[in-house]
Parts: C-alpha cells; structure tokens; sequence
C-alpha cells in the first residue's frame, strides 16, 4: 500500500467502504487512499445547481469543491469569499458537511439571526454529522468547542433573550466539560450582549436555585462562575432586575465589602423598600440576611438609614447592634411598627409625660410598665385609645372598675375577656355586651348564654342564633 501511485483515478468509495478500509490501513496508508479515491457520503448535486447560478460560480469548480469538502478539506473554502459570506449557502454546506464548516464562515452569516437559530436548533444533528465523516487527518470540532465557537461568533447586536435562552439551554450540560479558562471566555462572550441581563438572571437560576448554591461553591469551575458573575452584578439595574423577579439568592453573591458601603446599602434597601410598599412579600430568611449582611458600622450615628433597615421588618433589631437601639428617638419610632421595641428603654428614667407620649404611640407598651403606672386611670386610658387591646395590661383594680371596664368593651368587645371574675359575674354587664354586638354572645359563662333575654337579644343583634 506505501507503493500507491500518487495520480487521482476516477474510482469512488462510500462511507461503508471508508470506514471498512479504515480498521486496517494506518494514517499515512489512509492519506494516501485519499488522494486517490472520492469518498462518497454526500449527494451535492441539487446543492450544484442552485448555488452555480445564484452565485455565478461554474458548476465544475462548485462540484470539485463538494468533492473536498467531503473528504475534510475545508480551508478550500476561503478561496471562495462569496460563499462564506453567504448565510443561506453556508446554512447547505453545514447540512451537508457538518459543523466543521462554520471555521469558516464569515460576518454577514454570523449576523443572521435565522442562521444562527438554524444551527443551534439542529446542533446535535450537525454534531453526528460532522462526527461520522471519515476523516484520517482531524477530528474535527468536539461538542463544546463547536457550541462554544457559535456563540463566540454571533453578533452580540443580534443576541436578545430568545435567542440568549436558545444558546444556554443547548449548553447547560456542558458547562463541566469546560476548563476555567474556556468558562471566563465563554461568559465573557454572553455577558457581552444585550441580553446580559437576562443572562446572569437564567445562569443564577439555573446554577445556585435549581442545582444549589452551596454545593456549586464546592466546585472550582462553578466558582469562576461567581467571579464572572459577581462582576457583572456592579450594575444596579440589573441588581434591580433579578430583585423584581424574586432572585434572592443574588444577596448571598455579592461580594462582602459591597455591603460596607453606603451608596450600595441604600440602593439595595430602598429597592427591598419599594417591593414591599408595592405589596410584594419578601421571605424574612432573606431580610435577615441583609440585616446581617450589612457593615454595621454604617448604620451608628445614621438614623435614616437604620430606621430604613427596620422598616423592612420591625423584628430585624434583633440583628442589629444593641447600642443602636439606645437612641430614645429612634426606639420611639420603631414602638409605632414593634410595641416590643419598648424593652430597649429604661423606663425609670422616663417620666410620666414621656410615659404618655409613648403610650400614644402604641398602647401595647404599657404591658412593659411598672404597676404604678398600670394602675393610673389617665395612663391606661391614653393606651386603650390607642390601642384597644391594651386593656389586657391594666391592673386588676382597673380591670375590676364597672365604668372603665365597660368602657373598654366599648372599645373592643374581646376586652370582655379581661374584666375581674366579679364582672364576668354581673348580668348586667353581661347584657350591656350583647346589646353591642349579638356575636359577643361567645364570650359570656355557659349561664349567661342559656338566659332567655339575652338569647333574644342576641337574636335581635346577630344572625348566630336560630
């Protein structure tokens, strides 16, 4: 076989026969063969015929170049410009010859979006295709380099989100098949198109929500992966955009000396702020880690910022300092959203005036107060009026009093609950109660529920009884 003469004969051999011969010839003996037989797996004729017109390339030159093409001679193809630069005609000649041939196409192809779509549509197809070729010299492109390479080359102008999803879908079991530096080129290449966005949005899902992010931050490729990303995330209206769509994981991917500073801290709650007063539930797991998450520091001697962490979430003070919550001012107006705030003050250094303008902020607090002021008629008012259910916290004496406590049921028909066992023995009351509302009917002992008037009444002020 090393004797074969070196002249073209006009024999023919299919793809079978190729492959056949191919167990039992070395590489020098398959070159060889090769420049002496077309091998034939391709049928280019109607491919001929319609490009050697629309192209006005004679049919010989087409045909001859079909011939190479099929035995893997693909550099041919730079002699003829006008065919790489031709979308249509590169879309044929990639059907036929396999992925191998985009090597070679030009700009104007990798600027056309149905070109592009057409190739990734049919990738795996193309893939086999360029695979089971008979080739002695190359292999040819492997899965991720060719994916790699499209990508690579398409107009980032033309890559939005549909297309975008196209790419990652195809590549998303491949991302472990690549080194650290062919993932920093390959997100280099995403992250610069218009729909980087939506991009760091689907890697972020994909790759720390569906598969997890701590077990991705085990894996060095997954960790080039945050480098890549964390870079891109400078950007707040991205930031704002995965935020809208409920990405939360993206506050555990920003780098920990972000959160000292303020530019950052303010944008990102206000953001939070703006979700909530837009009636969107945050998961308090995430408004924690913020809390946590941001430097301290930044909130000592900032009022502003501090009462807008906590409006987040008023049980938030629990992770932050305690020496911010010595400020009265600011203890005052987080009672408004959290009456438990309250227990930050040292009462005895407050007096009776502060007492109340406290209490007029939330009732609640009086719970938090000595019985000295429990038992002050003008204290426990001030309280009940603001909040009904501060009657709760009254002092016996006042929860025993006919006038106050019927006040109170005024107020609130489940104070009924709280007034003295000598009240909730009085018929009177009990009666007075019902008058306000049939439903109170519940609250009274099994005795005062079974008496005929107040059944009537009942009756007259609820639909509960029949």
């Amino acid at each position: 076989m090393s004797n074969l003469p070196l002249t073209k004969h006009n024999y023919v051999l299919t793809y079978d026969g190729a492959n056949f011969l191919r167990k039992y010839l070395n590489q020098e003996q398959q070159r060889l063969l090769f420049q002496l037989l077309q091998i034939l797996d391709v049928d280019h004729t109607e491919f001929c015929q319609k490009y050697t017109e629309r192209l006005n390339i004679a049919v010989n030159d087409l045909s001859e170049l079909c011939i190479k093409l099929n035995a893997g001679e693909f550099s041919l193809l730079v002699d003829f410009p006008i065919l790489t630069a031709n979308s249509e005609c590169m879309l044929e000649l990639t059907y036929l010859y396999g992925l191998d041939i985009l090597q070679y196409a030009t700009e104007p192809c990798w600027s056309n979006r149905n070109f592009i779509t057409a190739i990734i549509n049919n990738f795996e197809n193309l893939y086999s295709l360029s695979n089971r070729k008979f080739k002695p010299v190359s292999k040819g492109l492997d899965s991720v380099t060719a994916l790699g390479y499209i990508i690579q080359h398409t107009a980032p102008e033309i890559i939005d989100e549909e297309l975008a999803k196209l790419f990652l879908d195809s590549f998303e079991s491949k991302w472990s098949q690549l080194s650290e530096e062919e993932t920093s080129l390959l997100l280099q290449t995403f992250f610069a198109t218009p729909a980087k966005e939506y991009i760091i949005q689907y890697l972020i899902v994909k790759q720390f929500i569906e598969d997890g992010f701590y077990h991705w931050q085990q894996n060095s490729l997954r960790k080039q992966l945050v480098a890549e990303l964390t870079k891109q995330l400078k950007s707040i209206s991205l930031v704002t955009n995965l935020i809208n769509n409920r990405i939360w994981i993206i506050l555990e991917l920003f780098p920990r000396q972000w959160w000292s500073t303020i530019d950052f801290v303010t944008q990102i709650v206000d953001l939070l702020l703006q979700m909530i007063k837009q009636g969107n539930s945050i998961p308090y797991v995430w408004l924690s880690f913020v809390a946590k998450a941001i430097n301290h520091e930044l909130l000592m001697n900032n009022n502003e910022l501090t009462k807008a962490v906590l409006s987040l979430h008023p049980q938030l003070r629990e992770h932050l300092p305690v020496a911010l919550l010595k400020d009265r001012n600011l203890v005052y107006w987080l009672v408004a959203y959290d009456y438990a705030a309250a227990e930050y003050l040292d009462f005895n250094s407050l007096i009776k005036g502060e007492i109340i303008e406290l209490l007029s902020i939330n009732g609640l607090v009086l719970q938090y107060l000595s019985v000295e002021y429990q038992q002050d008629r003008e204290v426990v008012k001030i309280a009940i009026q603001q909040n009904p259910l501060a009657f709760e916290f009254a002092d016996l004496s006042l929860r025993d009093n006919d006038d106050f406590a019927s006040e109170a049921i005024k107020l609130h028909l489940a104070n009924y609950t709280y007034i003295s066992e000598r009240l909730k023995n009085s018929y009177e009351l009990a009666y007075q109660t019902v008058a306000l509302n049939g439903l109170a009917v519940q609250l009274l002992s099994d005795k005062f529920q079974q008496d005929c008037k107040i059944r009537e009444l009942t009756t007259q002020n609820s639909n509960l009884m029949n």
